[in-house]
C-alpha cells in the first residue's frame, strides 16, 4: 500500500503506535508513505514540493519500484535519501519524474520539458502514469504552446503546441528513464490517462475540440468532435502503432478521468459530467442525463471498441469520483463522493447510499454485472422465488455453468449442468438479493438479478 499528500513542517508517517517522523522543506512537501498489506508501517520519504500541494501522479511497478511526477522549484534536492540531486530549471519551477526503490531509496530523477515561457509552471503537468506488465513505463501530460523537449533521458522528443491553449502527449520510457516512443495531439486536445492490457496493448483516454489526427505513425485517421469538444478513446499497441480508435461522447475536458482495463477483455473509463453525455451502441445513439448538478460515469468498451455499458452514479447534488482499480480477477472498484440519496447498482435495481451531507463511497462490482448490449433470451423463473428455479437458455442444449453470489458480493456457489437447455437449481440462503450468473460454452456470460422471498 502506498500513500502520497502534502505536510507542513513536520509529520509522524507511522499509522501504528510507533514513531517515524518526516520534515518539510520550506513550509511545505509531499509525503510517501508505504505500508504492508496488512496496514503496518514499511517506510516514509518526504520531497519537496514546488507549492502545488499534491503531486501530479504515483505509479508502481511489479518490482515494487515508485515512480512520482510533480513540478519542483530549481536548485531543489530531490534525492529523499542522504544523498544530493539537484534538478535546475530555465526558470524558478519545473516539472520532474522520479524514481525510487521499493525500500524508498533514491534511484534517478530527471525533468520532463522545458521551456521559455514566461510561466514556465504552466506548460508541462503529468496527468497519468502507468507501470505495464513488462516494468515498462507511460505518462501523459498537457503542455502549452512552446516547443518543449518531453523525453526525460539524454535524447530529444520535441512537440510544438499549436495555439496558446494545452496540447497532450503520450510517452513510454525503459526502466532507466530512456524514451521509447511518443505520440502527441496535433490539435487542441489532451491525453489524460493510459493503462495497458495483459497482452502489452496500450489504453489511452482523452479530449480534443474540432478534429484531430489520430494516426501516431504516416498514415491519417482523423475524428470530428462536431460543434463542442467530445473526448476519445486510443488503443495503441506497445511499439505506439495505431490499432483503433473512438469517439466516446463525454466531455471531459475539465472533470478527472480514470481508466482501467478488464484483463485483455476491454477497458473501463470513469469520470465526472453534468447534463448530457452519449455513446453510439450498435449504431443507435444512447443518452445519459445528470441526475443533479454533477454525476459520475462509468463507461465499458470492449477490445474492440464496442461499448457495452454506459451508466451513471448520482444524487441531486454534486457528486464525484476519486479513483477507480480492477483486480486480476476483474473485479472493478470505484471509489468516490455522493450528497444525498444516490443510487450505486448498474442494474435494473436499487443499491443506494443515503446520506445528509456528502459522504464517501466504495463499491466493488464483479465481472458478470457488466450489461452485455445483446442479453442472451433466456427465462429464468420465478423471480422472486422462494427458492427452486427454472432456467430456459431458449438455445441448443450445451455444458452451462451457473455461479451465484448474494448482495454483499459474496460467491456462493458454482456448478455445472452437462447438456442442459431447460433445468432446474435451488437458490440456497437467506431470503434477499442474489446474482445468478450464466456462463455458456462459448463464454458469454449473461448475469440475472433473483429476489428469493420467506
Amino acid at each position: 500500500i502506498y500513500l502520497s499528500g502534502d505536510f507542513y513542517e513536520d509529520m509522524d508517517a507511522d499509522p501504528g503506535p510507533d514513531v517515524s517522523m518526516i520534515y518539510a522543506e520550506g513550509g511545505i512537501s509531499i509525503f510517501i508513505i508505504s505500508l504492508d498489506s496488512a496496514g503496518k508501517f514499511r517506510w516514509a520519504r518526504s520531497i519537496p514540493d514546488a507549492g502545488t500541494g499534491l503531486i501530479d501522479a504515483m505509479a508502481v511497478d511489479k518490482s515494487g519500484n515508485v515512480y512520482l511526477s510533480d513540478q519542483y522549484k530549481s536548485g531543489a534536492d530531490m534525492d529523499p535519501g542522504p544523498g544530493v540531486t539537484i534538478l535546475d530549471s530555465l526558470f524558478n519551477v519545473g516539472n520532474y519524474l522520479l524514481k525510487m526503490d521499493a525500500n524508498g531509496d533514491f534511484i534517478w530523477c530527471k525533468t520532463i520539458g522545458q521551456s521559455k515561457r514566461f510561466e514556465p509552471y504552466l506548460t508541462v503537468i503529468t496527468r497519468c502514469l502507468h507501470a505495464a506488465p513488462d516494468e515498462s513505463i507511460y505518462f501523459t501530460c498537457s503542455y502549452m504552446g512552446d516547443t518543449l523537449d518531453l523525453d526525460p533521458g539524454a535524447g530529444v522528443y520535441q512537440v510544438t503546441g499549436t495555439s496558446d491553449d494545452y496540447n497532450g502527449a503520450l510517452v513510454k520510457i525503459n526502466p532507466n528513464g530512456d524514451l521509447l516512443w511518443a505520440c502527441h495531439t496535433n490539435s487542441i486536445g489532451n491525453y489524460k490517462a493510459v493503462t495497458t492490457d495483459l497482452n502489452g496493448n496500450v489504453y489511452a483516454v482523452g479530449d480534443f475540440e474540432d478534429w484531430m489526427d489520430f494516426d501516431p505513425g504516416k498514415g491519417v485517421f482523423k475524428l470530428d468532435a462536431g460543434y463542442r469538444s467530445d473526448s476519445f478513446l486510443q488503443k495503441l499497441d506497445a511499439e505506439g502503432n495505431l490499432i483503433w480508435v473512438k469517439n466516446t461522447g463525454i466531455d471531459i475536458i475539465f472533470n478527472t478521468t480514470f481508466l482501467s482495463t478488464d484483463m485483455d477483455k476491454g477497458v473501463w473509463i470513469a469520470g465526472n459530467f453534468f447534463n448530457n453525455i452519449y455513446c453510439i451502441n450498435e449504431g443507435q445513439k444512447i443518452v445519459l442525463s445528470s441526475i443533479g448538478d454533477q454525476d459520475i460515469f462509468v463507461q465499458y468498451i470492449d477490445k474492440q471498441g464496442n461499448v457495452k455499458l454506459l451508466k451513471n452514479i448520482g444524487s441531486a447534488a454534486t457528486d464525484a469520483i476519486e479513483s477507480m482499480a480492477t483486480d486480476l480477477e476483474g473485479n472493478l472498484y470505484v471509489s468516490g463522493r455522493v450528497d444525498g440519496l444516490a443510487d450505486i447498482d448498474f442494474g435494473g435495481t436499487y443499491h443506494t447510499i443515503d446520506s445528509n451531507s456528502p459522504a464517501l463511497f466504495v463499491g466493488q462490482w464483479r465481472p458478470g454485472q457488466k450489461i452485455e448490449s445483446k442479453p442472451l433470451p433466456l427465462i429464468l423463473t420465478p423471480n422472486p422465488t422462494s427458492g427452486l428455479l427454472t432456467l430456459d437458455l431458449n438455445a441448443p442444449p450445451q455444458d452451462v455453468r451457473i455461479n451465484i453470489w448474494n448482495a454483499t458480493g459474496q460467491f456462493m456457489s458454482s456448478r455445472v449442468y452437462h447438456d442442459a437447455a431447460l433445468f432446474q437449481f435451488e437458490l440456497e440462503g437467506n431470503p434477499g438479493l442474489y446474482f445468478v450468473q450464466v456462463v455458456l460454452e462459448d463464454g458469454t456470460t449473461v448475469v440475472e438479478k433473483v429476489v428469493k422471498g420467506l
